[in-house]
């Protein structure tokens, strides 16, 4: 069951991130780097700001409600204290916006797109408390139908006014159509769900929770658009605004990747928090090892392909003005590999409330670190002090920095409480087999000299079926257990998984 639910949300979050990606392309290669830049400044800042609407009280939804007693009342309570988080999130950026316009040094063009990005924000806010209990729920249709609405006319729009040769402002406005539609669309899907009685008990106990998942959700926020704010007010100006848009091209490329990291989440988090209430940590153990498995089969070879075919890519779909965005894109692909990869233990440690004060830890180390390699590799000076002065590839360097020290700490943490084998122990011969194809595949490459498409496909296509072909004569367990768990998906894949695993 868990394994049909991770393929709905999976597929229907890879839609929705082919599209999103797509859109971006065609968006990035029209605009230019400078209208991408622009808008994504806005967006980074009005992110931050949208922090305060959450909080740690999504995640605190995502663990309480599967078990509650009462789930009528907590969600309730769930709406109320949204209510008044998103009340605050709006007059801290109606406050930061004021004081703004009173800045000679910002244009209006950039006040206007705040403002725009700020409504946007609210009532992506708003529809989050629809999706997040129906996350709780694992009701995967109506958590994911509003969220593709949502892309879908956001992506139709966003083509249209910039092949129309609309700027900045107009991609604000595309993307706060989408989120009219996010929330029609999440009303709709409300209809039915049954609201209670709010009760103080209930009440104190999201906000016991809460408390320190919400380090939990500022670390993710500050790590996911800190960057491009600090590129941005770091280098002020068109400057500043080509940069961000390079960064984001590149980083929005490799960010496919974080797909599966996004439905890991919302499926492991409220099951974890289950399994350990009723203390079966192997049942965790072995769905951890099972995900790892997949992700060393599967991913880590996509994840390599794009690091090696980095620049053709970016020169084949966004053009020659974005060729800065390739360094870009090799980096944060490792950085969101990680991520990926270590997504689960996260999970465990959120959901267990025991163990909460684990993960506080670690996220506050992550983000103070994410935010010391920002300021020392983004800007040229701080503070009157020399820094690196490395832009976007600083930003693209820091970011993959702090998710290689967040996988590390989780990792030693999961080795401890969970008694998980270690990664390398476990897969030093696929390991082995990749380095090798690698090689091969780099100096195919670097003979060859002008990279097409085609080449790309074909090695690419080589590559996947020599690793597996390997995977499956050298390192015959780890391999099966790869197919077989791609074959519970569905039974027509389980049968043609079947007798190849023969």
């Amino acid at each position: 069951m868990l394994a049909r639910k991770l393929a709905f949300s999976f597929s229907s979050r890879m839609g929705v991130m082919v599209l999103g990606m797509i859109t971006s392309i065609i968006v990035a290669r029209i605009a230019g780097p400078v209208v991408l830049g622009t808008f994504s400044s806005a967006a980074a800042v009005v992110s931050l700001f949208g922090l305060m609407g959450t909080l740690g009280l999504n995640s605190t939804h995502l663990r309480i409600l599967p078990g509650s007693q009462n789930p009528e009342s907590a969600i309730a309570v769930f709406i109320i204290l949204k209510a008044i988080f998103i009340s605050v999130m709006m007059i801290a950026l109606g406050l930061y916006i004021y004081s703004l316009s009173s800045n000679s040094n910002e244009s209006n063009e950039y006040i206007i797109i705040l403002i725009i990005c700020s409504i946007t924000i609210v009532m992506d806010q708003v529809s989050k408390i629809g999706i997040f209990t129906f996350n709780a729920r694992v009701e995967r249709r109506k958590a994911e139908l509003p969220s593709v609405a949502n892309t879908i006319i956001a992506s139709l729009v966003k083509v249209a006014v910039v092949a129309a040769g609309y700027g900045a402002i107009a991609l604000a406005y595309s993307e706060l159509a989408g989120a009219v539609v996010l929330i029609l669309v999440t009303v709709y899907m409300w209809r039915g769900t049954s609201i209670g009685r709010p009760s103080m008990e209930i009440t104190k106990e999201y906000m016991v929770c809460a408390f320190p998942l919400l380090f939990v959700s500022i670390s993710q926020g500050v790590v996911q658009n800190l960057d491009k704010v600090m590129i941005k007010y770091a280098y002020p100006g068109v400057l500043g605004f080509t940069e961000v848009g390079i960064y984001t091209a590149g980083a929005r490329l490799g960010a496919i990747i974080l797909t599966l990291a996004a439905v890991v989440s919302v499926i492991f988090f409220p099951t974890f928090a289950r399994l350990a209430k009723n203390n079966e940590i192997e049942k965790i153990k072995q769905v951890l090892e099972r995900y790892e498995n997949l992700l060393v089969y599967f991913l880590m070879p996509l994840c390599i392909l794009l690091v090696v075919f980095s620049e053709p890519i970016i020169l084949l779909l966004l053009g020659e003005k974005y060729r800065a965005s390739a360094a870009i894109l090799q980096i944060t692909t490792i950085g969101f590999f990680i991520f990926s990869f270590n997504q689960p233990y996260l999970n465990f440690f959120g959901a267990v409330t025991k163990k909460l004060i684990l993960i506080v830890s670690v996220y506050l180390i992550y983000t103070l670190s994410n935010i010391v390699f920002n300021i020392v590799l983004i800007p040229e000076s701080f503070s009157g002090m020399e820094m690196a002065g490395l832009k976007s590839s600083g930003a693209a360097i820091a970011t993959t920095i702090s998710y290689v020290l967040l996988g590390v700490m989780v990792r030693v943490l999961g080795r401890i409480r969970l008694g998980v084998a270690s990664t390398f122990s476990k897969y030093k011969k696929e390991f082995a087999i990749l380095f090798l194809l690698t090689l091969a595949v780099s100096y195919m490459y670097h003979i060859v000299g002008e990279v097409t498409i085609l080449h790309v496909m074909v090695a690419s296509i080589i590559y996947m079926l020599s690793y597996i072909a390997l995977g499956l004569l050298l390192c015959r367990v780890n391999s099966r257990m790869a197919l077989e768990s791609i074959g519970k998906i569905h039974p027509g894949i389980n049968s043609m998984i079947g007798r190849i695993v023969k």
